[in-house]
């Protein structure tokens, strides 16, 4: 999980409001767009200039709460309680690039940093991502996660699903895929969509090994390339993001260096699937 607990390397305290601003400029830009308001329009409507809100909207530093509230009345949000769930993410955090968007609202904030991102990144040590689970290992997921995993990005990476390329990379912990725990059956079937979705190259999967000696982290951890930064989405009580970093970036990038390659985990989920194949038709047997 992203650690709020004080500064750590790699991330620089000067630029302690970038995630925030990255969220709110992301969802503003949205907003604007879903309302289909020109850029000088709205940028009037606050007092600024239209490349001034060009600049914002890029998450560049600067973005004041009374300028985004202005903009929220443009686009039609002027409940108080809308207002200062967005601008309370602008206020700077005691230490790390780091802010918890658990008020109302925060998926709708999710979903415009993961539309407006290019491709996404993303570790899942315990569980795989909700966009790629089969209806049944859903179904085993919802019955066995923690209370807080009901309000984690459930849908980080959705919309890259759709496009063309797979622009959406899941490194995927070789213990998370062996482990029959949701069922033989199930995980037979969740390994061949997995490999149905490789094939039709909606998402690329790299898998770690289990001697690979690296020192993973126990949480899940997604990046969003953003057009102009990066975005590390983290599970929590809400939404957990950090800045563009070279802690966070390192430690996928460490993670994706040792794990294997497209062509060889597609044939390895292939060949655990059968494996897990072979073990349901000796259970229907018995």
């Amino acid at each position: 999980m992203i650690s709020d607990s004080g500064p750590g390397p790699g991330l620089d305290v000067r630029t302690a409001r970038r995630a925030g601003e990255l969220v709110v400029g992301t969802y503003l830009a949205s907003l604007r767009e879903a309302k289909r308001i020109s850029r000088g329009d709205a940028a009037a409507s606050a007092g600024i200039s239209w490349l001034e809100l060009r600049r914002l909207e890029a998450g560049a530093p600067g973005l004041e709460a009374a300028t985004a509230t202005a903009l929220l009345r443009t686009y039609g949000i002027t409940a108080m309680a809308d207002v200062r769930a967005v601008t309370r993410l602008l206020r700077p955090p005691p230490y790390d690039d780091v802010r918890l968007d658990d008020a109302p609202g925060h998926q709708q904030r999710l979903a415009a940093c993961e539309h407006t991102a290019r491709s996404t990144r993303t570790w899942a040590p315990i569980w795989l991502p909700t966009p790629v689970q089969t209806p049944d290992y859903a179904a085993c997921h919802a019955r066995w996660a923690l209370p807080q995993e009901e309000y984690g990005p459930a849908t980080l990476g959705m919309r890259h699903l759709t496009e063309k390329g797979p622009r959406t990379t899941l490194l995927l912990d070789e213990q998370l895929l062996t482990r029959a725990g949701p069922g033989v059956e199930v995980m037979a079937r969740q390994l061949g969509h997995l490999r149905d979705l490789m094939e039709r190259r909606l998402i690329s999967v790299r898998v770690l090994p289990l001697d690979s000696g690296v020192i993973t982290l126990s949480s899940p951890l997604t990046e969003l390339r953003l057009p102009r930064a990066r975005l590390f989405v983290s599970e929590t009580y809400g939404v957990l993001y950090a800045g563009d970093s070279a802690q966070h970036r390192f430690r996928l990038d460490v993670i994706e260096a040792a794990a294997v390659s497209p062509r060889q985990s597609y044939d390895w989920l292939g060949r655990v699937q059968r494996r897990f194949t072979t073990r349901a038709g000796a259970s229907t047997k018995a």
